[in-house]
C-alpha cells in the first residue's frame, strides 16, 4: 500500500473531482467488451493496475480476464499477457495477482510504517513502455496531505511521459503550489 501511495492519491483527487472510483469494474474502462460485464472477482485500481484477488479458500491459481491492451505481471515483470482473453495465473499466498497494462507509467515511494514517517523520500516511477509510437504517460498529484488547503486550490500536478525512442523519462511543466512543496 505505502509503494503505490503516490498512485493512490492521484487517483484519490480524481474520485474527489469526478466521482469516479479508485476500484473500478472492468466494464467502466472497457464498457465494449461484454467479457468485462461477467468478471466480478477482479478490478481495476486506477486505469494501469488490474488486480484479481484470490477469493476461494485453498486457490493457488486464479483464472483472470485480461481485456484489451497488453498486460504486464506486476509480481514479475518478466511475464507479459496478451488481452481479450481468460488466462489461469499463479497465486501463491505471498503475493496478489496484479497486472499493469503496457503503456503505463506508476509513481511509488519507499514503504513506511505511516505517512510522513520521513518527511522527504525519493519518488520512484516503473514504466512499462507502450509499444512503438504509443507514448506512456502518467500526471501525478500532489498536496500538503496534513489539511484540507487542496479545496483552496493548493496543489500541483506535473505529467511524466516516457519518450522510448530516447530511453528517457520526460518530466513536465509543474502545474500549482502548495505550502512546503519542494521544487
Amino acid at each position: 500500500k505505502y509503494r503505490l501511495l503516490p498512485y493512490i492519491y492521484t487517483y484519490a483527487r480524481e474520485a474527489y473531482d469526478t466521482g469516479l472510483p479508485i476500484m473500478r469494474p472492468l466494464f467502466l474502462e472497457y464498457p465494449m467488451d461484454m467479457e468485462t460485464f461477467s468478471t466480478d472477482a477482479q478490478f481495476l485500481f486506477g486505469r494501469e493496475l488490474l488486480v484479481a484477488p484470490v477469493v476461494k479458500k485453498g486457490a493457488r491459481t486464479k483464472n483472470v480476464y485480461l481485456p484489451e491492451d497488453t498486460w504486464i505481471d506486476y509480481n514479475n515483470k518478466q511475464t507479459v499477457y496478451t488481452g481479450e482473453q481468460w488466462t489461469t495465473v499463479d497465486a501463491p499466498l505471498s503475493s496478489i495477482p496484479m497486472f499493469v497494462k503496457q503503456g503505463s507509467i506508476i509513481p511509488t515511494m519507499p514503504v513506511m510504517n505511516y505517512t510522513h514517517e520521513k518527511p522527504v523520500y525519493p519518488l520512484t516511477f516503473e514504466v512499462f513502455p507502450a509499444q512503438e509510437g504509443a507514448q506512456a504517460a502518467f500526471t501525478l498529484y500532489e498536496d500538503e496531505g496534513t489539511n484540507y488547503n487542496y479545496e483552496k486550490g493548493k496543489y500541483a500536478t506535473i505529467k511524466f511521459a516516457y519518450n522510448d525512442k530516447a530511453n528517457t523519462l520526460v518530466i513536465g511543466d509543474l502545474n500549482g503550489s502548495y505550502n512546503g512543496m519542494l521544487k
